[in-house]
């Protein structure tokens, strides 16, 4: 009778707990007037609002989702879409900025993984699908004799062995058909890998007037036995560019790939340590966790016996 009591009593705790981090989970997330009230020092210009982007896709868009789509993760409570008319209407620029810097349940702090105009820069991007506070863009069509490029755009790499570098070439297409150099797009660097694209060059990085931008590749990327791997550029604004991308191979830091088959050594890798001492390693394990489990079962003979 005695554990029947308290397990009701744990279960009750557990369902109080349980409802009272739901209801706080769900609770309106209110940030102080003076916080709420500070405005954003960064300039809401074309550079700023490439650069939030990248660092929304990089660090927001895993849990809030595409903006406008209403695509982020189900947890409790739900990330908000950071284009919902309501969210941007209830939050100012401070709001955001207080709870991106201090966060909450499942809403992570980024204090310490943005800057501070890192995270202006979000903001700035946040802000942009603002309708009664629409950010205007500096962005002027690059246009030769009247003509204003426009899809398809065209994108070339290059790679340089002696700088260790990809140079990638973006160009649009004027309205007579002829291509010409694209500046302010925004291109995005990988090196191909098992498990996702690694990115490389700085992020939100733009053409400049000549449709020109350049990535350094890391000195110490590791890229198998013969120290090749496959690099690619990409337009990152696949809404107003399209799917364009170029890929290239460059050389990176060989690693060599361990041969099962090759002596074993007691100084090695751990795959390639003696049979001996593996086998050796295994033994002393499986004795003591069978030492353990055959003393927890005389512990239980014991207690069924009452001694």
């Amino acid at each position: 009778m005695e554990n029947t009591s308290s397990r009701l009593v744990v279960g009750l705790l557990a369902v109080l707990l349980l409802s009272s981090f739901s209801v706080f989970a769900q609770s309106e997330w209110k940030v102080e007037d003076a916080k709420s009230k500070m405005s954003n020092p960064i300039q809401a210009d074309d550079a700023s609002l490439k650069e939030g982007k990248a660092l929304f896709k990089t660090n927001c868009i895993t849990c809030h989702g595409d903006p406008g789509k209403n695509n982020g993760l189900p947890l409790v409570p739900k990330p908000s879409d950071m284009a919902n008319a309501a969210f941007l209407s209830a939050n100012s620029d401070g709001a955001v900025f207080t709870k991106m810097t201090d966060g909450r349940i499942t809403m992570p702090s980024f204090k310490a993984v943005l800057s501070e105009k890192e995270r202006w820069k979000i903001v700035n991007y946040i802000r942009s699908f603002d309708e009664n506070k629409k950010v205007a863009s500096t962005v002027t069509a690059v246009k030769k004799e009247g003509q204003t490029l426009g899809v398809p755009y065209q994108l070339s790499l290059n790679y340089n062995p002696e700088e260790s570098s990809l140079v990638a070439f973006v160009r649009g297409t004027l309205t007579d058909g002829n291509l010409a150099p694209a500046s302010d797009v925004e291109v995005g660097f990988f090196v191909k890998r098992y498990f996702g694209d690694l990115p490389i060059g700085d992020r939100g990085g733009v053409t400049d007037e000549n449709g020109m931008i350049k990535a350094a590749i890391p000195t110490d990327l590791p890229g198998g036995e013969e120290g090749k791997a496959l690099a690619f550029a990409k337009l990152n604004d696949v809404d107003t560019y399209g799917d364009v991308s170029a890929k290239t191979e460059v050389s990176v830091k060989a690693v060599e790939i361990i041969n099962l088959m090759d002596e074993r050594s007691l100084w090695t890798v751990s795959v390639m340590a003696p049979w001996w001492l593996i086998f050796t390693y295994f033994g002393i394990l499986i004795g003591v966790w069978g030492t353990l489990g055959y003393v927890v079962t005389l512990l239980f003979k014991l207690k069924k016996a009452g001694v």
